[in-house]
C-alpha cells in the first residue's frame, strides 16, 4: 500500500505502524484524514484500532480496512464503524489507487464545505443586526406583517417562512399583528 500511496498521492505524508499500538499512537499524534488497517495486526487488530479511533475523534478520518480474511462478521463490524471500503488482498494496485483518490476528493469536499459555511456564518453574525434593525424600523413604521414578509424576501433572506426576524413575543409586545 505505502508504494501505491507514494505513486498515486505522492502529496500525502506517509505513516507506517509494525502493530496495532503503534497505529493508535501516530493517530493521536498526527490525526491523519485517511487511514488505512489490515485486521491482521498484532497487539490490537485493524477493526480494534478503528473502534479506538473513533472514540477519539469519531468519523473526522476516513477508514479503510484491508484483509485477506472474507468473513461477513468482520464486514459487518466494520460497516458499522463507518469504514469506507473494505477492501479483499490480493488487493489491485487500481483500486486501492482509486479508492485513495475518491477519499481525497472527498476530503477537499468536505474542506470546502466547511469553508464554505463557515464564511457564511460570519457573514450572517455581521448582518443579523442590520436585518433586526430593517425589522425594527419597519414594524415602528406601522408595516402591516405581509409587507414585513414581502421586504423580507427581497432582501433575500431565505430563512423567511411566515416569520420574523424578531422573537414573536418582541412582535406581540408592539402591538404588530
Amino acid at each position: 500500500i505505502a508504494n501505491i500511496v507514494k505513486t498515486s498521492q505522492p502529496e500525502i505524508l506517509l505513516l507506517q505502524a509494525e502493530n496495532g499500538e503503534e497505529a493508535l499512537r501516530l493517530y493521536q499524534e498526527h490525526q491523519p484524514e485517511i487511514v488505512f488497517l489490515d485486521i491482521n495486526m498484532p497487539v490490537y487488530n485493524g477493526l480494534e484500532v478503528l473502534q479506538r479511533i473513533r472514540a477519539i475523534s469519531g468519523t473526522a478520518s476516513k477508514g479503510f480496512i484491508l484483509t485477506a480474511y472474507d468473513y461477513f462478521s468482520y464486514a459487518q463490524e466494520a460497516i458499522h464503524l463507518g469504514v469506507e471500503e473494505f477492501l479483499l488482498k490480493p488487493a489491485e494496485a487500481q483500486k486501492i489507487a482509486a479508492v485513495l483518490s475518491s477519499a481525497v476528493e472527498k476530503l477537499k469536499h468536505e474542506r470546502n464545505h466547511r469553508q464554505q459555511t463557515s464564511r457564511l456564518v460570519e457573514r450572517y453574525h455581521h448582518l443579523r443586526p442590520l436585518m433586526e434593525q430593517d425589522c425594527i424600523s419597519m414594524i415602528l413604521s406601522g408595516a402591516k406583517e405581509d409587507e414585513l414578509l414581502e421586504q423580507l424576501k427581497r432582501m433575500s433572506y431565505a430563512w423567511i417562512d411566515r416569520m420574523s426576524c424578531m422573537d414573536m413575543d418582541v412582535i406581540e409586545e408592539s402591538g404588530f399583528h
